[in-house]
């Protein structure tokens, strides 16, 4: 349950701590949202999960190794598709993609992402759903959260809670 911020670092778009939540929200020059965990850049194989709500068409994004806004690897969730996508020195690079076969039992889909060694696994209400390699430039970094949809200031999602492990 998120009541403070406990670290959480705005990135870009519009982020938001308060009600129990963490809302991300794209703004009127964005098309999403983007917020990362300040202390964690030194973790190297963990996993996490978060219960959220998603805006309608968007996009959720969970983000692993995180080191800057140049250099992460994510797992991209939506109604329809799941990914996973690696950016490194700016460049994003989409591994993998496909449908999202899993209907969520309820309206509030649990996803999640783990990361350990040079693999991403990507899942859904804890199930997973896609999984491959990355590269060994990301060997370490943080988390973060984020949401995105093509059309500017469209994008939301908030998040009810985050739970983290190890590997």
């Amino acid at each position: 349950m998120f009541v403070t911020d406990n670290g959480w670092k705005h990135s870009w778009g519009g982020v938001d701590v308060g009600n129990g939540q963490l809302f991300l929200k794209a703004t009127t020059t964005s098309t999403g949202a983007l917020a990362f965990l300040d202390g964690s850049s030194d973790w190297k194989n963990y996993g996490y999960s978060v219960v959220t709500s998603p805006g309608p068409d968007s996009f959720v994004f969970l983000i692993a190794r995180y080191r800057d806004d140049q250099n992460y690897a994510s797992c991209w969730f939506s109604d329809t598709q799941v990914k996973i996508a690696q950016k490194i020195n700016g460049f994003t690079t989409t591994l993998l993609s496909g449908k999202n076969h899993i209907t969520s039992a309820g309206s509030m889909p649990s996803y999640g992402i783990e990361a350990e060694n040079n693999t991403i696994r990507c899942f859904i209400d804890r199930r997973e759903v896609a999984s491959t390699t990355i590269s060994p430039a990301l060997g370490r970094g943080g988390i973060g959260v984020g949401t995105w949809q093509s059309q500017e200031n469209d994008a939301t999602a908030s998040i009810f809670s985050l739970e983290a492990h190890d590997l």
